[in-house]
């Protein structure tokens, strides 16, 4: 005959120690030794990262090739002065880009919010519409709360949204990163 406790610890081994947990334990133990050994740190970004002085020109970031200039004041409607990086851009494909497919092209590392409120051309004017083969000189309002900005910039692709079967830039992929 078994004691009570004998009967409590047949039962817990048989409910416990199944098959399937002792899997499972085995996949956390080799997860846990995985980050123990550094396994969980970041991988290294394949985009090349460059000095705003070595920015190669132009750089190519589908569908526009983008001159970078370096960073400067720009005059606002009430006479004050925007810190802004200056940059040719000219559309290198047979679709106008817009706006908003540049404010994709054009990101701020660690920012959330889009570039499209601040480019504008070198004339204060909002971006609009730039046409193919047209080269059209902006400026990007540098980021108030980043001391070192650094400048994302992305190739887009033109396809079809499987969201709404629209067609537009989707898809953006960091070509180089720029740091001011």
């Amino acid at each position: 005959m078994s004691t009570p406790v004998r009967r409590v610890a047949d039962a817990l081994r048989s409910d416990l120690l199944t098959r399937s947990n002792l899997q499972i334990l085995a996949g956390v133990a080799v997860v846990g030794v995985l980050g123990a050994f550094g396994g969980f740190q970041p991988a290294a970004s394949e985009v090349p990262r460059v000095a705003l002085a070595d920015t190669p020109s132009p750089v190519s970031a589908g569908p526009v090739d983008i001159v970078v200039h370096g960073t400067g004041p720009i005059h606002d409607f009430f006479g004050g002065e925007i810190l802004t990086l200056n940059l040719t851009v000219t559309n290198t494909g047979s679709r106008p880009v817009d706006a908003f497919a540049l404010s994709d092209i054009l990101r701020w590392e660690g920012q959330e919010q889009s570039t499209y409120t601040t480019t504008l051309r070198t004339d204060s004017n909002s971006v609009g519409i730039l046409n193919p083969g047209v080269p059209v000189d902006i400026s990007v309002q540098l980021p108030e709360d980043d001391p070192d900005p650094v400048l994302v910039l992305n190739s887009m692709t033109w396809r079809v949204s499987r969201l709404d079967g629209s067609e537009g830039f989707f898809d953006p992929a960091p070509v180089m990163e720029v740091v001011l």
